[in-house]
């Protein structure tokens, strides 16, 4: 018995039996609101713009939602893994004399 090797003679074209899918990420839109408005977003630390806004989060991290604003106390929120809220609102209060920073 002879084997035969393959020569690039033998090969096709690879696009003749490619198929190309293109894949999203799941993400859900999330709207974070807050009292008073205007307030710095980060989410993950990376800052994402100032409230009101709608923010685009993958539902499959678990991700920290923060916000400052000046002359009040920051507000924190943990995003759990598999949740989807649609809406956040945050009442920051103000800073009292002694607070830190």
């Amino acid at each position: 018995r002879a084997i035969r090797k393959s020569s690039a003679r033998d090969q096709k074209p690879a696009s003749a039996g490619v198929l190309r899918l293109t894949l999203q990420r799941d993400l859900y839109k999330l709207a974070v609101n807050s009292e008073p408005e205007g307030a710095q977003v980060y989410l993950d630390g990376f800052a994402i713009g100032t409230t009101p806004l709608v923010a685009e989060v993958d539902p499959w991290d678990t991700h920290t939602l923060r916000l400052e604003r000046l002359g009040r106390r920051p507000w924190e929120k943990i995003l759990a893994a598999g949740e989807r809220e649609k809406q956040v609102h945050a009442e920051l209060k103000k800073r009292e004399a002694g607070d830190e920073e």
